[in-house]
C-alpha cells in the first residue's frame, strides 16, 4: 500500500485495541492510546503502522521458572534448551557473573516457557519511566533485574544501562548503552598473576605492563652490635629478629653509606636466611665495631 494512502485519511482514536471497531474503515488511521501504536484497516484486519526501527533486539526465551517482567535486565545464559533462541537470566550487580555479561532490557512481560524479545541497545519508546526524569542515567541494580540511579559501591558491580528520553508510564523512551564496569585484572596494560593479600601494584617498563607485587617494609638504621655476632662452621652469624619476617620472606641488608669501609672488612656475604620471626645474615670475618644497615622485607 503506498504512503500516499494517508494522506487525506481520517484519525480515530481508542482507549485500547480491543476497543477497536470490529470492522474497521478505509482511509483511516486508528490510534491505541495505552501505546500510541497506530494501524490502518486493510479491508480484512488491522495492520499496524511500522516507523523506522531505533533499537536493536533479539529474541529469547523465559526458562527461569518464572514470569519476567517488562523492562527487566537480563543477561543470556551460556547453554539453551532451545537450538535456536538463547535463553535469559536475570541480571544482578552483586556479582561478577550476573552482571559482566549484562545484554538488554525485556520489552514486554514473558511468561515461563515463552519467547520474549530483549533491547539490546538504541532507543525504545514502550516503557514506564514515570518514576524516572529525563536525562536520568540507569544503572543495574542489587535485585535481580532491576534498575537503579544510583552508580553501586564497591564490592557491587557498576553496569551503566542508558538514558531516559521520555517519562511516561506507557510510552517512555530509554536510550539503551550497556556499558559494563571492568574488573582491575581485565584492563589491557595490568597483569595479575595468583594474587595474595597484601600485594601492590607496580609497573615494569621492561614489559610496559602494572603487575602485582609483595610490597617491602623498609625498617632503616637497624643497629649491627659487633658483640653479636657468632662464630658457626666458620662463618660469623648474625641474627635480626622482626615479626614481619617469616620463612618464605626475601629479606635483603643494605649497609649505611658510612658502613660500606667495614662491610667490605668483614666480607659480609650476600647470602641470607629468613625463618619465623627472624633473618641470619654472615661474615667471613668478625666484626669489630658496630655499623647500620637498612633491613627491606619483601612481604
Amino acid at each position: 500500500m503506498a504512503y500516499d494512502f494517508f494522506i487525506e485519511s481520517q484519525v480515530k482514536t481508542f482507549a485500547t485495541f480491543g476497543a477497536f471497531p470490529v470492522t474497521g474503515a478505509l482511509k483511516t488511521i486508528y490510534i491505541d492510546e495505552s501505546t500510541a501504536d497506530a494501524y490502518y484497516w486493510d479491508g480484512s484486519s488491522y495492520v499496524q503502522i511500522r516507523t523506522e526501527s531505533k533499537y536493536e533486539a533479539i529474541d529469547v526465551l523465559n526458562n527461569t521458572g518464572a514470569s519476567v517482567p517488562k523492562m527487566s535486565v537480563c543477561y543470556i545464559k551460556t547453554t539453551s534448551s532451545s537450538a535456536n533462541t538463547p535463553e535469559i537470566l536475570l541480571a544482578n550487580a552483586t556479582s561478577e557473573a550476573t552482571s559482566s555479561k549484562t545484554i538488554g532490557l525485556l520489552m514486554a512481560t514473558t511468561a515461563n516457557a515463552t519467547t520474549g524479545k530483549l533491547v539490546t541497545a538504541g532507543e525504545y519508546d514502550k516503557f514506564d519511566t514515570s518514576t524516572y526524569n529525563v536525562g536520568d542515567r540507569l544503572w543495574l541494580g542489587t535485585t535481580d533485574g532491576s534498575i537503579t540511579t544510583t552508580p553501586p559501591t564497591q564490592p557491587n558491580h557498576a553496569v551503566f544501562l542508558g538514558i531516559v528520553t521520555r517519562k511516561q508510564s506507557q510510552n517512555g523512551r530509554i536510550l539503551v548503552a550497556i556499558q559494563n564496569g571492568y574488573e582491575l585484572n581485565e584492563l589491557h596494560n595490568v597483569l595479575i598473576d595468583t594474587p595474595t593479600n597484601g600485594q601492590a601494584l607496580i609497573f615494569d617498563d621492561a614489559t610496559d605492563l602494572w603487575k602485582n607485587v609483595s610490597p617491602t617494609i623498609q625498617i632503616d638504621n637497624v643497629l649491627i652490635s659487633a658483640g653479636d655476632w657468632v662464630l658457626s662452621a666458620g662463618i660469623y652469624k648474625y641474627t635480626y629478629s622482626n615479626a614481619a619476617i617469616t620463612d618464605i620472606k626475601v629479606v635483603e641488608i643494605m649497609p649505611a653509606n658510612d658502613a660500606y669501609s667495614i662491610v667490605q672488612g668483614i666480607e659480609v656475604l650476600p647470602l641470607t636466611e629468613s625463618f619465623n620471626g627472624y633473618v641470619e645474615f654472615y661474615a667471613n670475618n668478625l666484626p669489630t665495631e658496630d655499623f647500620y644497615v637498612t633491613i627491606l622485607i619483601r612481604i
